[in-house]
């Protein structure tokens, strides 16, 4: 990205958060950054902090009224209600909790602190490796709101994701994806290779060989199979009922990532849909846990419904069960934003969604205009008027879109996350044994950006005259 956009022939100040300030400073230093600025060193106003948080004392009696707040530099209440759920690790916010007004008082001095970060030089760019969280959340909201451009250098599914930034709105907008618009504007032949790949890497993620963190416990790990009759028999429902599958999310995992606005958070949502389900026994209803639940740690969906009253057309699966052989049981999904949502889809089968997020508007899913309307939908047969065929080729062309990569890319494929500190030993034969594909991501990067189009994954694929799988 630096090379792509000549970054090293201005200045460049590195800045360094909580983590590992020595290791990241000898690399921003060999990389020819050498001022180097740490989060902790900058001073700020512990007057002013104390006095937000006394206001914010007075008028806070509830979780939904963190969402409410109006904070200095006019932040959203949301990027400090993910934030402090994160360091709560539960599946609400806990306002009584003893460390919650702690954990707002960190959010209100690094507030402070990343106001005069960005307020500290004439910046004309600012690259942070995270839209969320208060380290780097609030850093790229203060250079938003100051016409400063940000670039989040994310990745996923093996391949970069950057994303450029031009506005506040567009923080929870990160999610490097096509658009109706970009779907609307791809010539025929370049959409119908591209479904192609789709349905080969959707065949691939299925049978378990895709490495990302989510799919290797969907479809890999988490290996016992169940078929219809199995799983109705175990419930004692009757087999003619449609089955619906409510698919979780990770509780603490950013709920507001996207722009969530139609519930508090996840915990929200799955109560809410559960009350609505337990009055609707025209169907059976499969509460799925998210395929992570237990290597992100935490409270489980077996934990929140046993506080929920019991009814017999109401089912949890089972956490190894393996999500292939699910969705084949079930009838429709409900789900926020998750990838199975695409998956099910490409299978030619219903799926709803309560709000916005990484693919609502790509004709594939039913959208909820709003709150109330979803929960009307959820008691009817809105799958009545799904026009699956439709729906099952839209769900394969973004996913070819989406997973999938340009031919070039070649073995210039990363690791997934997960793996943390096991990636680095990678790092040097990935950019030795691959100079042809870093010089053209570097080349797609530089034509990215002076594009103005905000994701750089999208771009390069609608630019590609042929494809391939990533990491399966």
């Amino acid at each position: 990205m630096r090379k792509a956009l000549g970054l090293p022939n201005g200045f460049e100040v590195g800045v360094t958060g909580r983590f590992k300030h020595s290791e990241c400073s000898r690399t921003l230093k060999s990389m020819g950054i050498e001022e180097v600025i740490r989060i902790r060193d900058i001073e700020y106003d512990e007057n002013l902090v104390l006095k937000q948080v006394n206001n914010l004392k007075r008028i806070t009696k509830s979780s939904e009224d963190i969402l409410k707040w109006k904070l200095e530099g006019e932040v959203p209440g949301s990027l400090f209600y993910d934030a402090i759920l994160k360091r709560q690790r539960l599946a609400s916010v806990d306002i009584f909790r003893s460390d919650f007004w702690q954990i707002v008082r960190e959010g209100l001095v690094l507030a402070a602190k990343a106001d005069r970060l960005i307020g500290m030089r004439d910046f004309k760019l600012v690259v942070v490796s995270h839209p969320v969280n208060f380290e780097y959340g609030l850093i790229a909201w203060f250079a938003l709101t100051r016409g400063i451009k940000v670039i989040v250098p994310f990745g996923l599914f093996g391949v970069l994701r950057m994303v450029h930034m031009q506005h506040p709105e567009d923080l929870t907008d990160f999610y490097d994806r096509p658009k109706r618009r970009d779907i609307e504007c791809l010539p025929v032949d370049t959409a119908d290779k591209m479904r192609r790949a789709g349905v080969q890497y959707l065949k691939g993620r299925l049978d378990g060989r895709a490495d990302d963190l989510a799919s290797v416990y969907a479809f890999n790990k988490n290996s016992q199979r169940i078929d219809r009759a199995s799983l109705c028999l175990k419930f004692g429902w009757d087999p003619v009922k449609p089955i619906v599958g409510f698919y979780a999310s990770n509780w603490y995992d950013w709920p507001h990532q996207l722009g969530m606005t139609q519930f508090r958070d996840f915990l929200d949502w799955t109560e809410k849909t559960f009350d609505v389900a337990s009055q609707t026994s025209e169907f059976n209803w499969l509460f799925k846990p998210h395929p992570c639940e237990e290597w992100f740690g935490g409270v489980s969906l077996k934990e929140i419904m046993r506080e929920l009253p019991n009814s017999s057309h109401i089912g949890l699966a089972d956490k190894n069960w393996n999500n292939a052989a699910v969705m084949e049981c079930i009838d429709a999904m409900v789900t926020y934003h998750g990838t199975a949502g695409i998956e099910f889809a490409s299978l030619g089968k219903p799926v709803l969604l309560p709000d916005r997020g990484k693919y609502h508007d790509c004709g594939f899913a039913k959208v909820a205009n709003n709150r109330q309307h979803y929960l009307e939908l959820l008691s009817t047969t809105w799958w009545s008027d799904y026009g699956r065929r439709e729906a099952q080729k839209n769900a394969e062309l973004f996913a070819g879109w989406w997973f999938c990569a340009p031919s070039w890319q070649g073995k210039f494929l990363l690791g997934d996350d997960s793996r943390q500190e096991e990636l680095y030993s990678d790092i040097l034969s990935l950019l030795v044994d691959n100079p042809e594909g870093m010089d053209k991501e570097s080349e797609s990067l530089k034509s990215w950006y002076l594009s103005g189009h905000m994701y750089s994954h999208t771009f390069k694929m609608m630019h590609a005259k042929s494809f391939q799988l990533t990491n399966v």
